[in-house]
């Protein structure tokens, strides 16, 4: 109850100081990349929807010899978690060996907050659900790559909501099937049957509350919120506190913090992001549904979508056709380890599975992520040595 009550306090918080709104001043995703060794460039892309995204390009000092690469973040984050875990960061890592490495920031985040004719502060703005970041950015981030390196097939990694949306993107345009060379999904959101205790009341309530408040956008990308990580849970115990905490709200501790201390610290500078409130919605009903389902709309207008049908339909996962390689946690409370074989029962073309004493979020700091992460990647890109 403790633990509910101080998230649904935050977020009431947040949501609600307006004046403490951050404005980016700078480009930590730049400035974190710059310092690990390697180049960057920032490109701005456009969807077919109007939105504008950005990508940030991690170049390495020789050229790229191997295939463009696209690392997409999960819910609540920004494609800074593909680069806060300093040398065992999976970006740097596939640069390293030579992948062309794209970083992509979806719809919501400070980083991708543009639109052709809305307004961020517009509620119509915010009406997406992963199931738009599907239809709509993962192409446009594909499609951009490609165009720019002059090749034909690149490989995908996502991350939690990451993965949920790739997949939608393939089945939702199933010509993608022909512009992945392999995908990698870790700790998936597609199945959330099993999600554990204290994420899954926290969710309900976290939905619950922007429909009494009448909210559309999560604005965590807030001074307020960076505030909270920096200061108060700086304090040695507290600190130590705050990661018992992130530990609780995604699973169990894993031990796999190298600083535990400033690991909130890190999060709230680098990683947690804006999101609308249709994506959580839509993750409730995936839950609540008992299956990986398109957005429900109501009866009425589900029935105007869904060709008559009064209910969402499943998203068919048979028509995923690409190479597929599941890494999901054992101590993972938002994408269980049942339920991600649920997800490898659905799949026809799975290349590898592996299993990891993580949670979900050790996927982003993991002090081991050089072995459990990075290394079965590249072992397995590798074997794909044709250059598309």
């Amino acid at each position: 109850m403790l633990l509910r009550s101080v998230v649904y306090h935050i977020l009431t918080l947040v949501n609600t100081t307006v004046p403490f709104l951050e404005k980016i001043d700078g480009d930590f995703v730049v400035e974190l990349v710059k310092e690990n060794g390697f180049n960057v460039k920032r490109h701005e892309i456009w969807t077919q929807d109007g939105y504008g995204l950005t990508l940030h390009q991690v170049i390495n000092q020789s050229p790229s010899t191997r295939n463009s690469v696209i690392l997409v973040h999960g819910l609540l984050a920004c494609g800074g978690q593909w680069v806060v875990n300093g040398n065992k960061s999976l970006a740097f890592a596939l640069s390293s060996v030579g992948y062309d490495v794209w970083i992509l920031h979806h719809r919501g985040t400070s980083f991708s907050n543009k639109h052709k004719t809305r307004s961020y502060d517009d509620e119509s703005y915010w009406n997406f659900s992963f199931e738009e970041m599907g239809l709509n950015d993962i192409p446009a981030a594909i499609d951009y790559v490609l165009k720019f390196a002059n090749r034909t097939k690149l490989h995908v990694v996502g991350h939690s909501q990451g993965a949920a949306a790739l997949l939608t993107g393939i089945i939702l345009r199933p010509e993608l099937n022909d512009k992945i060379i392999s995908a990698y999904i870790l700790n998936p959101a597609i199945f959330l049957h099993h999600l554990y205790e204290i994420p899954n009341e926290i969710v309900h309530d976290v939905v619950e509350l922007s429909y009494k408040r009448k909210m559309f956008k999560s604005l965590l990308r807030s001074s307020l919120f960076r505030l909270l990580g920096q200061v108060v849970c700086e304090q040695p115990l507290v600190g130590i506190a705050c990661t018992g905490f992130l530990a609780d709200l995604f699973g169990g501790n894993s031990l796999q913090a190298e600083n535990p201390q400033n690991l909130l610290r890190t999060y709230t500078k680098y990683v947690i992001d804006n999101a609308s409130y249709k994506q959580m919605n839509h993750l409730v009903q995936v839950l609540d549904a008992k299956q990986f389902q398109r957005y429900d709309y109501g009866p009425k207008m589900n029935r105007k979508l869904y060709n008559g049908s009064l209910k969402p339909p499943p998203f068919d996962l048979s028509l995923i056709q690409i190479p597929l390689t599941i890494m999901y946690g054992t101590i993972d409370g938002l994408t269980s380890a049942t339920d991600v074989k649920i997800l490898i029962n659905h799949i026809k073309n799975i290349e590898g599975i592996i299993k990891l004493p993580w949670n979900h979020l050790d996927v982003i700091h993991s002090k081991n992520a050089d072995k459990w992460i990075n290394s079965p990647v590249i072992n397995s890109m590798n074997k794909y040595q044709t250059y598309y």
